[in-house]
C-alpha cells in the first residue's frame, strides 16, 4: 500500500483492535487487552519483531493480585504502572506489571490521511487513581510509531509510581542489545541469574557466578535455562536498540531520559514458562518493585489533579549490524 491507514474494523481472539499502518512498517494495537502493541512488523521484511508466546493467545484480562499479567502474558507492548513487580502500596496490593495490562481503552481516530494517521486513546485504572491518554501517529514514509502519553494523578493526593513501556522482543543468539549505559545493578529477587544477586557492572561486560567475563549484550540459546533482571542505575541517552547482527535489521527505542531515566533489562532464556524472549523497559524509575522504589527515592510521585507527559518513538531499521545511537526523530545508526 502507499500513504497511511487506520482502522478499527477489527478483531483479534474476540478483543477490538486498532490497525495502524504506512507503506512501511504495520501495527495491531488491542484495545481490549491495555493497549498492548500486539505487531510490529516491518513490511518489507515480513518481520514482526515482538515476542508472542507460543502457548498464550490474547483473551479478555482479569486483574487480580496472584500473578498479575503472567497468566494472560502473550508478548509485545504493554505499559506498567504504578509497578513492575508486585508491591503493596498505602495497604493496596498491586500485581506484577501493575493495572494498565487488564484495563480497556476507549479509542478514536483523529486524523485519516495518507501522509498521516493519529488516534486517541484513553482509559483509567482501577486501584491507583491514575487517568491515561495516549496520542498515537504514524507519518508517511517513517518506520517510526509515535506515542504521547498524559498521565493524570485523579485523587485527592499525591501518589508515587513507577510507569514505563514493557517491550518483548523475540531474538536468537545472532541478535545483540545496544544501549548507552553505564553501571548496570542485577536484582536481588532472580536467583536464576548467572549474576550474584547485587551484582553492579560496567555494560555490556560482567563477572558471573563462575568468575567467567560474559558479554550480556549477546543472548545465549535458549537452553541456557536463565532468567536475569538487571537496571541501568547509569543512562546516558535515551534510547536502546535490539538488532539481528545477521540478517542486519533491528527494532529501537527513543524516550526522554529525564523522565524516562532508566531500563530494566529482562534476559529469559528458556527459564519462564519454557519462552525465549528479553524484554527491555523504559521506565520512570527503578527497582521493580515500587514499595522499595519509594524506601531509595529512585521512583516518581504526582500530586493531586497533576500530569506527566512524554512522547516515545518505536523505530525498525535495516543495514546495521549493531546500532551506535537512535535519535529523537527515530533515526537509527
Amino acid at each position: 500500500m502507499s500513504g497511511c491507514r487506520a482502522s478499527l474494523d477489527f478483531e483479534l481472539s474476540g478483543l477490538r483492535t486498532l490497525l495502524l499502518e504506512n507503506d512501511l512498517i504495520r501495527m495491531t494495537i488491542l484495545l481490549d487487552r491495555g493497549g498492548n502493541i500486539y505487531e510490529y512488523v516491518l513490511k518489507s521484511e515480513n518481520c514482526d519483531f515482538l515476542f508472542h508466546h507460543p502457548r498464550v493467545k490474547p483473551k479478555p484480562p482479569v486483574l487480580g493480585t496472584a500473578g498479575g499479567i503472567d497468566n494472560w502474558w502473550f508478548g509485545g507492548i504493554d505499559e506498567i504502572l504504578p509497578t513492575a513487580f508486585p508491591s503493596t502500596y498505602r495497604g493496596e496490593e498491586y500485581p506484577v506489571e501493575g493495572e494498565l495490562w487488564a484495563q480497556k481503552y476507549s479509542c478514536e481516530i483523529l486524523k485519516q490521511s495518507a501522509d498521516e494517521v493519529e488516534a486517541y486513546l484513553s482509559t483509567h485504572t482501577t486501584i491507583s487513581p491514575f487517568k491515561v491518554e495516549k496520542w498515537i501517529k504514524l507519518v508517511a514514509g517513517e518506520p517510526r510509531l509515535r506515542i504521547r502519553t498524559r498521565i493524570t494523578n485523579t485523587g485527592y493526593r499525591d501518589f508515587h509510581f513507577l510507569w514505563g513501556y514493557h517491550s518483548t522482543f523475540a531474538v536468537t543468539p545472532d541478535h545483540r542489545i545496544d544501549m548507552p549505559a553505564g553501571k548496570m545493578l542485577v536484582e536481588d529477587l532472580v536467583p536464576e541469574s548467572r549474576f550474584q544477586p547485587g551484582t553492579v557492572y560496567n555494560w555490556p561486560m560482567a563477572i558471573d557466578k563462575s568468575g567467567q567475563k560474559v558479554d550480556v549484550s549477546r543472548p545465549l540459546e535458549p537452553s541456557a535455562f536463565i532468567d536475569e533482571y538487571h537496571y541501568t542505575t547509569e543512562l546516558k541517552e535515551g534510547w536502546y536498540a535490539v538488532t539481528d547482527s545477521k540478517k542486519k535489521m533491528g527494532i529501537g527505542m527513543s524516550f526522554p531520559r529525564e523522565t524516562l531515566s532508566t531500563i530494566h533489562l529482562w534476559l529469559n532464556y528458556g527459564f519462564f514458562r519454557g519462552c525465549y524472549a528479553i524484554g527491555l523497559y523504559a521506565m520512570t524509575g527503578y527497582p521493580a518493585a515500587l514499595h522499595k522504589a519509594i524506601e531509595q527515592g529512585t521512583c516518581s510521585h504526582l500530586d493531586a489533579g497533576k500530569s506527566l507527559e512524554c512522547e516515545v518513538s518505536y523505530v525498525a531499521y535495516t543495514g546495521l549490524a549493531r546500532v551506535s545511537h537512535i535519535d529523537g526523530n527515530g533515526k537509527a545508526s
